[in-house]
This record gives C-alpha cells, sequence and structure tokens, in this order.
C-alpha cells in the first residue's frame, strides 16, 4: 500500500505551546512538480493560519518547508493550542471519517461555542479539502485520508480539547 504524502505545520499559540496541524495527500511526482507541491502545501498552511489563533512556525512536505511571510507574525493574543477545531470529512471507499484539526482555533470561528461553518475562511478551509479542483486549485493534488481515499465532503466540525500537559508545564514552570 502506498504512503500518502503528508503537509503538516507546526502550530504555537501564545504560551509557547506547540501543536501539529496536517492533511494527508496523494503526490505523482510524473505529474507534479516539487516546486508546484511545495506551493500547494503553502496554501493548506494559509488556510490553516486562516482559522488558527496560533501561529504556524514551519512546515513540511516529508522535507521542511518555509514559513510563509503572508501569515501572521506572532500568535493572537488568548491563543491556545489545546482548544482544536475537528473536521472530519467523508472519504471516498470507505465508511469512516478522514479527521483534520487545526490547533488554537480562532475565537472568531466560533458562534454560541461552536465552528461557523459560515465563516469566510473556515468555508474556504473546507471547500479546499473537498473541492474537484483540489487545494489551491491544483488540478493533481487533492485531500487525502492517510489511506489515500479522497475527502469528498465536510460530515462534522466541532470544538474539541486536546491536552499538552508536558509542553503546557515547559511554559508555566517556574522557581523561586
Amino acid at each position: 500500500m502506498p504512503t500518502p504524502t503528508i503537509y503538516s505545520f507546526t502550530v504555537q499559540d501564545a504560551k509557547g505551546v506547540k501543536a501539529t496541524a496536517l492533511t494527508y495527500v496523494a503526490y505523482d511526482a510524473a505529474t507534479e512538480t516539487v516546486g508546484a507541491l511545495l506551493g500547494n502545501a503553502a496554501v493548506f498552511g494559509g488556510l490553516v493560519d486562516a482559522i488558527s489563533g496560533g501561529v504556524l512556525i514551519d512546515g513540511r512536505v516529508i522535507i521542511d518547508i518555509a514559513r510563509d511571510p503572508g501569515w501572521k507574525a506572532t500568535p493572537v493574543a488568548g491563543s491556545n493550542v489545546e482548544q482544536t477545531g475537528l473536521f472530519d470529512f467523508n472519504q471516498n471507499n470507505s465508511k469512516y471519517v478522514a479527521a483534520v484539526d487545526i490547533p488554537a482555533l480562532l475565537e472568531s470561528t466560533l458562534v454560541g461555542g461552536r465552528i461557523d461553518l459560515a465563516n469566510t475562511d473556515i468555508a474556504a478551509f473546507i471547500t479546499n479539502l473537498t473541492q474537484a479542483s483540489g487545494i489551491g486549485g491544483s488540478t493533481t493534488v487533492f485531500n487525502n485520508s492517510k489511506y489515500l481515499n479522497a475527502t469528498r465532503s465536510l460530515r462534522d466540525a466541532l470544538v474539541t480539547f486536546r491536552k499538552h500537559k508536558r509542553a503546557l508545564d515547559r511554559v508555566s514552570f517556574e522557581t523561586p
């Protein structure tokens, strides 16, 4: 079974705690250049940056990629990587969801404590992960589950909390 390519970004919140936002994509080096793949990953990073209160400090597509200068330079005050936006997508050839978890979800993307699916940035994020034209308008790179099944549609989105106890202990540890 093939191993999918992973777009992965490290998100750091206002406390300095880090978490990862990632998604799996199918990548055929015969039809997409590495330069185009990195540009495509940068679009995914922009989508994550638009809906996360944390700062994206680095990214990877098997190899490290540079942070896009268009993304925010510092975390939004009060952002917390433990508050995540969990987006579950229906996938081809499976009854199970393909989840994408966004750390430090922006408070401005919530209405009544729930993810506002009508929010422009949230809608752009979902559309790019489910549209036939692929992430960033690519015609060859599409969002997939870790089993390389294409994501078809959003099943649900919810606010979740993922503990980062060790990292929180490091940023809150004090000595007399």
